[in-house]
């Protein structure tokens, strides 16, 4: 379930749960985010808070991307801190919802406001990922040949064959 390749240098990417791999950021940040955005609609939370106040409670959360990034020796504090920070984009993420849903638009208006908001948000994302992917796999003593790569060759061969 996770869409990481099976290779050491992206272990601390995924967590395993019995014999699932799953993505820290797909298995945390998302249910956070559909978990917030439903408390925060249906207990009125958002609609009650002032702009300002989801602003900034959404710029703080957010910026929870950028606590995944800080380098740490140690193993099980990396895994730590991407699911910490992975639970804080999610909301943060959610927050960001309540902000746009201030907008003087139209519902369909705002709903269009958010989900391009957030596509450009999971494109940014999609393109830090594919670059810091590419670095890692370009130190690679496969170098992206993914037949030979035991960490791709789950995925590699499950193509060949087809789904």
């Amino acid at each position: 379930m996770a869409h990481h390749p099976k290779c050491d240098k992206f272990q601390d990417d995924t967590i395993q749960i019995k014999n699932t791999q799953l993505c820290i950021g797909c298995f945390v940040a998302i249910p956070m985010f559909f978990i917030t955005l439903t408390v925060g609609v249906f207990s009125h939370l958002f609609p009650n808070l002032s702009i300002k106040t989801l602003r900034i409670t959404s710029g703080i959360l957010t910026s929870g991307y950028l606590i995944g990034k800080i380098p740490f020796k140690i193993h099980k504090i990396v895994k730590i801190v991407k699911i910490v920070s992975k639970g804080m984009v999610g909301t943060g993420g959610a927050f960001l919802v309540g902000v746009l849903w201030h907008f003087p638009f139209s519902p369909f208006g705002r709903f269009l406001l958010v989900f391009v908001i957030l596509e450009f948000a999971f494109l940014g994302h999609g393109i830090l990922r594919a670059i810091s992917i590419y670095r890692t796999c370009n130190k690679c003593p496969f170098h992206f040949e993914w037949k030979r790569c035991p960490g791709m060759n789950e995925i590699t061969s499950q193509l060949d064959k087809g789904f």
